[in-house]
């Protein structure tokens, strides 16, 4: 099956990642580290917030107190989290008894933390230090569940320390978690192509990072 995904940072190869876990022959295209808008017929973070709210006031959130984080540089999300509040929602926590009579979203913005996630820097002392005072607004709102809207949060080593430091009270979810993968066409061998506007060399370090297989 043939893929292309799209980012402004090196997000993109988040989805390649959960691709590739399934089926090993994929085509992929990337477009990362890309400025402007979307091109049609890729894919990106943006495509999946919609989708990744309404699955988690319909059946995901135990309280119904949700929280959206997002880089205070991402602008598109910003606009999104504007329009959350005139969504119609489909709302049904799955513990109605202590759950909150309306859904409750509240965003949290961060700083950093992406870029340090993007540098490949995610597994430090720093980035553990910014993550927790990040996500302490959202445990002081009770949330019980945490929407990141930055894809490149949802790489496998960042998400396990996210998720470490959220503790086991609040479930996470990241962009690719609402991506579905499309059924494999059985190609004879695998093919990945990536086009990026930062520094070549450091972007392939960065796929074979992210992909986990050499490239």
């Amino acid at each position: 099956m043939s893929y292309q995904f799209w980012s402004h940072d090196f997000g993109a190869f988040v989805f390649g990642r959960k691709v590739l876990q399934s089926d090993q022959t994929a085509h992929l295209e990337f477009q990362v580290a890309q400025a402007g808008e979307q091109p049609k017929a890729t894919t990106s973070e943006q495509d999946f917030w919609e989708q990744g709210v309404k699955e988690i006031a319909k059946s995901q959130t135990r309280f119904g107190r949700v929280g959206i984080s997002f880089d205070r540089g991402n602008k598109e999300a910003k606009t999104f989290c504007d329009t959350v509040a005139k969504m119609n929602l489909e709302y049904s926590p799955t513990d109605k008894r202590r759950s909150e009579k309306s859904l409750r979203i509240s965003p949290f913005e961060t700083q950093v933390l992406c870029n340090l996630a993007n540098e490949g820097l995610s597994d430090t002392v720093e980035f553990r230090r910014l993550a927790r005072k990040f996500i302490r607004p959202a445990k002081h709102a009770h949330c019980d569940t945490i929407f990141f809207l930055d894809a490149i949060m949802g790489e496998e080593k960042t998400r396990t320390i996210l998720k470490h430091l959220a503790g086991s009270q609040i479930k996470l979810f990241f962009p690719d978690d609402f991506f579905e993968i499309s059924k494999s066409e059985n190609n004879k061998t695998r093919d990945i192509k990536f086009i990026s506007e930062d520094d070549e060399i450091f972007t392939k370090k960065r796929a074979e990072n992210i992909l986990r297989t050499k490239l």
